[in-house]
C-alpha cells in the first residue's frame, strides 16, 4: 500500500522528492562545513577529522540528487508531451461568469 501511495504521489513530479532530499543534504553539508571551518579556526588539525569528507559527501551528494530530480522532471514532462497522455485527471471544470 505504501508503494502505491509513493508511486502515485511522486511519479509525475520527481523533483519534489529528489529536490527536497538534495536540498536537505546540501543544507546538512553546509552546516558540517561551518563546523569544519570553526574547527579549523580554533586550530584543530583537519587531517585527524572526518568532517571535511562528510561536508563534501553531503554537499556533492545533495547536488547530484537535485540535478537528478531536475533531469527526471524534464524527462517526465517530455514523455507526457510526446504521448499526449495526461499526468493527472480533472474531476470537474467550473467556469466563472
Amino acid at each position: 500500500m505504501i508503494s502505491v501511495w509513493f508511486w502515485n504521489k511522486y511519479s509525475v513530479r520527481p523533483l519534489h522528492l529528489l529536490g527536497g532530499l538534495g536540498i536537505s543534504a546540501m543544507l546538512l553539508g553546509m552546516l558540517a562545513g561551518m563546523y569544519t571551518i570553526f574547527e579549523y579556526i580554533i586550530g584543530q588539525s583537519m587531517s585527524d577529522s572526518a568532517w571535511p569528507m562528510v561536508t563534501m559527501f553531503l554537499f556533492l551528494g545533495g547536488l547530484q540528487l537535485f540535478i537528478s530530480g531536475l533531469l527526471a522532471d524534464i524527462l517526465i514532462k517530455n514523455y507526457f508531451e510526446t504521448t499526449k497522455d495526461h499526468s493527472y485527471s480533472i474531476a470537474r471544470i467550473t467556469e466563472n461568469d
